[in-house]
């Protein structure tokens, strides 16, 4: 398991998941998906998770927390908490509002074509060709003014 220092942590909207906020944990070895209500879980026991840390365990149940790298690892993702949360918190606010006004705008935009269309797409291979052709120019040009931003 790589250390916490060598890894990348993003939170992203995921398009294949009702445009969810998901968080991902990275390192050049292994990859984690985790939900911010999961991370909040995590966080919300990081108190008692930190005493059997420090403390003496008084049974072999807490193993796995044994080796120093998971302990370094443990404190940077508790010292990383607050950004975790407020990227988060920035993707849920802003950028998810963005995004489901530009898939709303383009679904708008290929909905305005199909119709124009004598014979619309009829099947998978169709539909594909169509959706490749669609230009971004296209696209802009067809918005209002004031919803160009």
């Amino acid at each position: 398991m790589a250390a916490l220092s060598e890894t990348n942590v993003t939170a992203s909207i995921d398009p294949t998941d009702i445009f969810a906020v998901k968080v991902y944990i990275i390192t050049s070895s292994w990859y984690v998906n985790i939900t911010p209500d999961i991370l909040t879980r995590i966080f919300s026991l990081m108190d008692e998770i930190q005493l059997i840390i420090l403390g003496t365990p008084k049974f072999k149940l807490h193993i796995f927390l044994e080796t120093a790298i998971f302990k370094q690892d443990l404190f940077a993702l508790q010292n990383l908490e607050w950004c975790i949360f407020k990227t988060i918190a920035r993707k849920t606010a802003i950028s998810l509002p963005i995004v489901l006004k530009q898939f709303n705008q383009v679904s708008c935009y290929i909905d305005e074509e199909i119709t124009k269309m004598r014979s619309p797409p009829s099947d998978m291979n169709g539909i594909q060709m169509f959706i490749n052709s669609l230009q971004d120019d296209n696209i802009i040009a067809s918005l209002p003014k004031y919803e160009k931003r």
